[in-house]
């Protein structure tokens, strides 16, 4: 981040109010030269456990056509990849 970064704190019971999980990468950094990094994602969670740990799913994140005849359109937003199906609504990884 260059320093270009801010570390703050939230109250346990401001997360259990007001905070949803959407989900988490486990990637592996393999060359960083100056603001740009290269990295391998290897793990994915989209869900938590009742005992709160998050629930890997053993593999990158992915997106599922749910219908036959269904399409994605694939674009960078902010850096990282989106996918939107032809209404433009965002198509989250599974």
């Amino acid at each position: 981040m260059n320093g270009n970064c801010e570390n703050f704190a939230l109250k346990a019971q401001f997360i259990d109010r007001a905070v949803t999980f959407v989900n988490a990468e486990y990637l592996r950094v393999k060359r960083v030269e100056g603001t740009q990094m290269e990295f391998d994602r290897i793990d994915f969670a989209n869900s938590v456990r009742a005992d709160g740990t998050l629930d890997w799913k053993g593999r990158p994140g992915h997106w599922v056509l749910k219908e036959k005849g269904d399409t994605l359109q694939i674009i960078v937003e902010q850096g990282d990849y989106v996918a939107r199906d032809m209404k433009g609504n965002i198509v989250p990884l599974e």
